[in-house]
């Protein structure tokens, strides 16, 4: 955490991230959202300009790009990564705070974010600061998931494993998730309150959607999401980082009311799971869909900037 908002190491920006979404899925939010009107676009938390570059095929002609992110380093490369896109204008990489972003009222046609909200200390300020920034008529549009469905054992399940197994998952998701909550390190489930942030922000005309994306592993795993996806979660396992950072899951679980021994089951429980599916995938007998959660929240500021 720093000055309000959890940041993201390099490790979480990997190739994996080129794969969140289908390209026609963002065309059909583009047409319903009339994003080739937006000329100038600020990426609130940018990362090294993921989202940006899935946006960029959507939005005006020779757009203004600004990223902002708490990262220098991330802000620097926001600006080479972005700046090297065909008919893009003079990119720029700002390294700020979401809570208090150094523009001017009324600067930008579309003011976006990415999985930022739920790593927000106060996601309230941050979006009045997105609001702010806006051109009266400009779109806020902010995409957050519920990263609980995503942890819950939902290939375990429809493999038939023991209902005891899942269970034991299960709760392991479901405290995880409220202990970052109650220690103030993220908010997974975020995506549900979309609309009423947005209202409470002052936003209009209120609309939100689901990804259509699934992420599907079928032997032989080889197309370039499956390699990607499996890559980044090796390196997770082998690491001791993102849902394998057993410490740091330990002290959502015990936040979450839950007690010591009964952490070590279901972290066993799902280690075991894991080198379950990994020993399928060597035989080529693992193959599921994980739909995911996301929400896509989009709202305009009012005509007179109110």
């Amino acid at each position: 955490m720093k000055n309000g908002v959890s940041l993201h190491s390099i490790e979480y920006l990997g190739r994996d991230r080129d794969f969140l979404w289908n390209h026609d899925f963002l065309g059909l939010l583009a047409s319903r959202m009339d994003l080739k009107r937006c000329r100038s676009v600020l990426d609130v938390g940018c990362g090294v300009g993921h989202w940006s570059l899935a946006l960029l095929p959507w939005i005006g002609q020779k757009p203004r790009m600004v990223g902002v992110d708490l990262e220098p380093d991330h802000a620097l490369e926001y600006e080479r990564v972005i700046n090297l896109q065909r008919g893009v204008a003079n990119a720029r990489g700002v390294t700020a705070n979401a809570e208090r972003l150094p523009f001017d009222e009324g600067q930008f046609d579309l003011v976006t974010c990415q999985t930022v909200l739920m790593h927000a200390k106060c996601p309230e300020q941050v979006l009045r600061e997105m609001m702010r920034t806006l051109r009266p008529g400009g779109l806020l549009l902010c995409v957050e998931p519920n990263n609980t469905v995503s942890r819950m054992p939902m290939a375990e399940l429809a493999s038939g494993s023991d209902p005891r197994v899942v269970l034991l998952l299960s709760e392991l998701a479901i405290r995880i998730s409220i202990g970052l909550k109650r220690r103030g390190r993220s908010e997974e489930y975020i995506g549900e309150r979309l609309p009423a942030l947005f209202q409470s922000a002052g936003a209009k005309d209120i609309r939100v959607w689901t990804s259509d994306k699934a992420f599907v592993d079928l032997p032989p795993y080889d197309t370039p999401e499956e390699v990607a996806r499996a890559a980044i979660s090796k390196q997770f396992a082998v690491n001791g980082t993102g849902v394998f950072d057993r410490e740091e899951a330990r002290a959502s679980f015990l936040a979450a009311d839950g007690s010591e021994a009964r952490f070590k089951r279901c972290w066993s429980a799902f280690i075991d799971a894991w080198e379950r599916a990994q020993e399928s995938r060597k035989s080529n007998l693992w193959s599921t869909s994980n739909g995911g959660l996301f929400y896509i929240g989009a709202g305009r500021k009012s005509q007179d900037g109110a």
